[in-house]
C-alpha cells in the first residue's frame, strides 16, 4: 500500500514498495526506468538497500538524495535537508548539444582546448539551475559548498539592508507621529490653551459624577457578594457540622454492634470447629474444598464464556443480517433510482425524437410551400418577360414598318405641305406651356406664315430630299 511505498517511478508514474519495484523491474526494459525516492519514507533493510543501490544512479537522484535514501539508521542524514542536488548525469553522446546550451565560462572540464571528455568517460554532469557542465564529480561537491556560502552571504546582506530600511522607516514614523500629536493638541486646546481650561473644567465635573456612580455601584455589588458569601458559608458550615456529628454517631454505633457480633461468631466458630473437626482434618478439608471450588469456578467460568460467545455470535449474526438488509435496501433504492433516471432519460429521448420528427415534417411542408410559391413566382416572371419580349418585337416591327412608310412620304416638300395643311387645327402640346405674350404673338404671325409658306415655290433638290435617314415623321416617332 501507499504507507509502505519508498520509490516513485518516472516512467510508470506510480508509487512502489521495494519488493514490488524489484519484482516488476527485473527485465531489461524495467532496469532502464528512473526511480525517485519518496521523501520521509521508512528506513530500508540491509537487503533492500543492497539491491536498490544499483537502481539509483546519479542520473536523476543526486548525491545527497541517494545517500539519504540508502541510510540504515536514525544517526544518518535521512531526516536532514531535502533540497537535493541540481546536478544530473547524461551520456557522452549528448556532450556536443550540452556545449551549445551552456556558456563557455561555465565549462568545468579538464580538457578545454578543444572542449572534450576523457577517452574512457561514459558521460558528464549538467546543472540545469545554472547551465554548468562538469566532467568530474569533485566539481559538484565544490560548487554545492560555494552555492551554500553564496546563499548565506546573500541572506545576511539582504537582512542587513532590510533592517537598516526598517530603522529609517521607524524614525520617519516617529517623526510623523510627533508632528501629528502637536497638530492635534493645537487643534484641541487652541494656540494659547484657552480651550483646554474650559474642557478640563467640564471634563472634571463629568468625570467626578461618573466616578461617584461607579464607586456606589461597585460598593453595593461588593456588599451584596460578601453578604451572600457569608450566608452561604454559615449554612454550609452548619450542614457540614450536622453531617459530621451524624456520621460519627452512626459509625460508632455500627462499629460497636458489628464488633460484638463478630466476637460472638468467632467464638462460636472457634469452639465448634475445634470440637468437631480438629485442626488437621480441618486443614485437609479446607484444601479439598479449595480444589473443588477452583474446579467448580473453572467449569462455571468456561460455561459463562461459552454463553457469552454464543450471545456474541448471535448478536453479530443479527447485526450483520441487519447491515446486509440495510445494504440490500440501499442497493435496491439505488437500482430503482438508476432505473427511474434511465427510464426518464429514455422517455425524454423518445419525446425529443418525436418532436424532431414533427419539426422535420413541418420543415418539409414549409419547404414544399416555399417551393410552390417560388414556382408560381418564376412562372409569372417568365410569362411577364416573354410577353414583354413579344410586345417589344411587335413594337419594333411596327416602328420598322412606319419608318419604311415615312421614307416613301418623308420628303421635305411633303412634310412642309402636311404641316401647313394641319397648322390651322393642330397645336403643339408645348404650346400651352408658353407664356401668354408669346402665345399671342404666335397666334398673330400664324396666318401670315401660312400664306408665305404656301406661296413660296419649291424646286430643285429641296423638293425630293429626305430629312436624316428616315424622314421627318419617322424621326419624331422614334
Amino acid at each position: 500500500g501507499l504507507p509502505d511505498s519508498v520509490i516513485w517511478c518516472h516512467q510508470c508514474t506510480d508509487n512502489f514498495c521495494a519488493p514490488c519495484y524489484l519484482k516488476l523491474h527485473k527485465s531489461k526494459r524495467g532496469k532502464k526506468h528512473w526511480p525517485m525516492p519518496i521523501p520521509g519514507c521508512r528506513y530500508l533493510t540491509a537487503s533492500e538497500a543492497a539491491r536498490l543501490r544499483d537502481y539509483l544512479p546519479l542520473l536523476n537522484v543526486g548525491f545527497s538524495n541517494r545517500r539519504r535514501f540508502l541510510a540504515r539508521e536514525a544517526g544518518s542524514d535521512k531526516n536532514g535537508s531535502r533540497q537535493g542536488d541540481t546536478w544530473l548525469f547524461f551520456h557522452a553522446e549528448t556532450f556536443q548539444a550540452a556545449l551549445q546550451q551552456a556558456p563557455e565560462k561555465h565549462w568545468l572540464l579538464k580538457r578545454l582546448k578543444p572542449p572534450r571528455l576523457g577517452p574512457g568517460a561514459e558521460g558528464y554532469y549538467y546543472n540545469f539551475a545554472n547551465d554548468v557542465i562538469a566532467d568530474d564529480a569533485s566539481h559538484i561537491l565544490t560548487k554545492a559548498h560555494e552555492q551554500k556560502a553564496l546563499s548565506l552571504l546573500q541572506r545576511s546582506i539582504r537582512g542587513a539592508v532590510v533592517r537598516r530600511r526598517i530603522k529609517k522607516e521607524i524614525r520617519a514614523v516617529v517623526k510623523i507621529q510627533g508632528a501629528k500629536r502637536m497638530w492635534d493638541v493645537r487643534k484641541l486646546q487652541g494656540k494659547n490653551g484657552a480651550n483646554s481650561d474650559i474642557l478640563k473644567k467640564w471634563y472634571g465635573k463629568h468625570k467626578a459624577i461618573q466616578d461617584r456612580e461607579k464607586l456606589e455601584h461597585r460598593i453595593s455589588r461588593v456588599q451584596a457578594v460578601f453578604a451572600g458569601y457569608e450566608e452561604r458559608r454559615d449554612f454550609h458550615q452548619m450542614i457540614s457540622a450536622v453531617r459530621h456529628v451524624q456520621s460519627k454517631f452512626r459509625g460508632i454505633r455500627a462499629r460497636r454492634r458489628h464488633q460484638t457480633l463478630l466476637n460472638a461468631v468467632l467464638c462460636i466458630q472457634r469452639q465448634g470447629r475445634g470440637r468437631l473437626y480438629g485442626r488437621k482434618p480441618m486443614r485437609e478439608q479446607h484444601t479439598s474444598a479449595a480444589l473443588i471450588q477452583a474446579m467448580a469456578r473453572g467449569v462455571a467460568r468456561r460455561e459463562l464464556e461459552r454463553r457469552w460467545a454464543r450471545a456474541a455470535r448471535y448478536v453479530q449474526a443479527h447485526a450483520r443480517g441487519m447491515l446486509c438488509r440495510l445494504l440490500v435496501k440501499r442497493m435496491r433504492r439505488m437500482g430503482i433510482k438508476i432505473q427511474s433516471n434511465w427510464r426518464r432519460f429514455q422517455a425524454q429521448l423518445d419525446m425529443k425524437i418525436i418532436l424532431y420528427e414533427r419539426l422535420q415534417t413541418l420543415r418539409q411542408q414549409r419547404l414544399e410551400l416555399i417551393r410552390e410559391k417560388m414556382e408560381g413566382a418564376a412562372a409569372l416572371l417568365i410569362q411577364r418577360n416573354f410577353r414583354r419580349h413579344r410586345d417589344f418585337q411587335r413594337c419594333v416591327y411596327v416602328k420598322r414598318e412606319k419608318g419604311e412608310a415615312d421614307k416613301r412620304i418623308g420628303t421635305m416638300f411633303v412634310a412642309i405641305m402636311n404641316a401647313a395643311a394641319s397648322m390651322r387645327h393642330f397645336v403643339h402640346p408645348y404650346f400651352r406651356h408658353l407664356p401668354k405674350e408669346i402665345q399671342e404673338v404666335l397666334m398673330q404671325v400664324k396666318a401670315s406664315m401660312q400664306r408665305t409658306i404656301g406661296l413660296a415655290p419649291v424646286t430643285g433638290k429641296l423638293a425630293s430630299e429626305e430629312l436624316g435617314r428616315r424622314g421627318l415623321r419617322s424621326d419624331g416617332a422614334a
